[in-house]
């Protein structure tokens, strides 16, 4: 492939794949198996992808003059032009390179089917903007900035059988999946984004921010953690850990908090039916996950501010001190999930949800017929019916990550209805 986003040195790239497979069920050998296994087959594939998208910088490679900058001489105001982007001349085709083995394996007797799956999906020399200093005077230039690494497992199993009268199915499917920066061109944490950062050695979406330790709930507890984000820390504030014991809370003690996006991914699909009645149930849920509530999810007291239920378990010296929350004020910022993004602020996201289920029951064929159609079937569905999360109460689990609550959410739907055939 060829991009003119490139310099002539590097505007061509190379990207094959290829797949193999090998169905081992169909060997000579294995036909004294064919009894238990009915398909056995061993599969795996190669590939690499470029990647040219820079944004809206069409031509990263080169510097381009822009219109619209005016400039006075003679006492006029005169249209002009400059350069406004930075360039770099050496920047390349970003690359993914992945590869896969797996298996599917089907059972003759016992209807039971199985798909595992190992994959690992490695991009490098990604293109991104590295912060550069003010007096750069011009946007951070595009560059090969860094190795991402995606590996993991995923499983399904599917399995369907009849008991006397009772048709059955069940589907699983699951996935495991690690992602990390294995290479950064930045010696430092990059802050982006408010609550995210890249760090080699990290997932690409991390939180970033303080740890937070408690809160302090006595004038013995300010003696005892002595370092303070500000001066205004008192008590009924959150207790931050100096990672550094330098003595003060600032940027130097921020650490990962965890990330956004599941390691654990699971789905459930069951499905039964007896004489006239049948059920469908769709579980999903998601493990080792971290969500960050602020803005309007939290609320405030000060200005148009408005507060949410979570201030009333608010700590208070007298009225309640093993307060959940920290004491409310007008300016809060040592304790702000925006202004000092910590830990307190980060939710486990884990859940198990019932996405859907589907009850319904066919009348019999003797009462259709005397009614004079051909078939007729009341039936339930409900969606979004029970979600089992440690999450804030009133909040989804699934929301975009770092979330102010401005999202609109999922609904619970009851539905009842009847399908006749004519």
């Amino acid at each position: 492939d060829g991009s003119s986003r490139f310099s002539p040195e590097n505007r061509w790239g190379t990207f094959p794949s290829f797949s193999l497979g090998w169905r081992i069920s169909e060997e000579d050998f294995f036909q004294g198996l064919s009894s238990t296994f009915s398909e056995l087959k061993l599969r795996g594939g190669w590939g690499m992808l470029g990647n040219q998208n820079t944004t809206s910088n069409y031509y990263p490679a080169i510097y381009t003059i822009s219109p619209g900058y005016n400039y006075p001489l003679g006492g006029t105001l005169n249209p002009g032009v400059t350069v406004a982007n930075s360039a770099n001349e050496n920047i390349k085709w970003e690359a993914t390179t992945s590869w896969n083995i797996g298996a599917d394996l089907s059972f003759a007797k016992t209807s039971l089917d199985i798909s595992f799956d190992y994959f690992e999906r490695n991009t490098s020399d990604i293109l991104l903007q590295l912060p550069v200093p003010i007096t750069f005077g011009l946007p951070a230039p595009f560059q090969n900035a860094g190795n991402v690494k995606n590996r993991g497992v995923e499983l399904q199993i599917h399995k369907r059988g009849t008991v006397n009268a009772f048709k059955y199915s069940a589907s699983l499917v699951g996935s495991y999946i690690i992602n990390k920066i294995t290479d950064w061109k930045d010696l430092d944490p990059q802050p982006h984004s408010s609550y995210y950062y890249y760090n080699t050695g990290y997932p690409v979406r991390a939180f970033y921010g303080l740890e937070a330790v408690g809160i302090y709930r006595s004038e013995a507890d300010l003696t005892a953690n002595p370092a303070k984000v500000n001066s205004n820390v008192g008590v009924g504030d959150l207790i931050y850990k100096d990672q550094n014991n330098d003595g003060k809370i600032d940027g130097n003690d921020r650490v990962y908090l965890g990330s956004p996006d599941p390691k654990y991914t699971f789905g459930l699909n069951l499905g039964g039916e007896y004489k006239g009645f049948d059920i469908q149930i769709f579980l999903q849920s998601a493990a080792g996950v971290k969500g960050y509530l602020w803005g309007e999810a939290v609320g405030g007291i000060s200005g148009s501010d408005k507060p949410t239920e979570a201030f009333l378990d608010r700590f208070h010296p007298t009225i309640n001190p093993n307060g959940s929350m920290p004491r409310s004020l007008t300016t809060w910022t040592q304790n702000s999930p925006s202004t000092n993004p910590s830990s307190f602020w980060t939710i486990d996201g884990s859940y198990l949800r019932m996405k859907n289920l589907t009850l319904g029951y066919n009348l019999p064929s003797g009462l259709v017929s005397r009614l004079g159609i051909k078939g007729a079937k009341v039936y339930y569905s409900g969606q979004n019916l029970l979600t089992f999360s440690k999450f804030w109460d009133g909040f989804d689990p699934e929301a975009p990550a770092a979330s102010r609550g401005n999202f609109y959410p999922q609904v619970k739907t009851n539905t009842i209805g009847l399908n006749v055939n004519f």
